[in-house]
């Protein structure tokens, strides 16, 4: 299966960040934003055994700039973000460059495999993002409870920010159910 297939058919979906990728997981992160929910997020550094910060009641910052939702780059590198309130600087998103050796997926897996998460200076994993969604799909009716997007980024020096984002469905629901006149 390509992985196109995988990123358009996979309700989860564990992948690697590269430039042939970045542009459909976009979309689907855009799907799952698009319901209007609350947001959930948790950051944390994986090499701590501190507890991750928790941040609650987060929504899409459409006062932001573009809406709150930032693309771009070129043939080289591109990148996606996304801004939440309540907060300075909160939010989470995803960025591909060639030089780093993110050009495809496939690349960019080999690069994860070959690295490990080790005290060798040499061999960890550098400049990678590895992204699992579950949700976000074209033919999806509606959210879900188990929508979900966790962002694993290692930076040049090895170290690893790992963002988990979940979204409020109750609160989804009992709007719609209000709305529709439901009883």
């Amino acid at each position: 299966m390509s992985h196109t297939d995988r990123i358009l058919n996979q309700r989860h979906l564990d992948t690697m960040v590269a430039l042939d990728t970045i542009t459909l997981l976009a979309a689907r992160v855009r799907k799952l934003l698009s319901y209007d929910r609350r947001i959930s997020m948790t950051q944390r550094y994986t090499y701590t055994t501190s507890a991750p910060e928790l941040l609650v009641g987060c929504t899409l910052d459409t006062k932001a700039r573009n809406g709150g939702i930032v693309e771009g780059g070129d043939d080289t590198g591109r990148y996606f973000g996304v801004y939440l309130r309540p907060g300075l600087l909160t939010g989470f998103g995803f960025s591909a460059y060639a030089s780093d050796g993110n050009a495809t997926e496939a690349e960019a897996w080999k690069r994860y495999h070959a690295g490990k998460d080790t005290t060798d200076h040499w061999h960890k994993r550098r400049n990678m993002i590895r992204l699992t969604i579950n949700g976000g799909m074209d033919g999806d009716s509606g959210p879900a409870r188990d929508d979900l997007i966790v962002v694993r980024a290692w930076n040049e020096h090895g170290v690893c920010e790992e963002r988990v984002i979940g979204f409020d469905t109750a609160a989804y629901w009992a709007a719609r159910d209000t709305e529709g006149g439901a009883s």
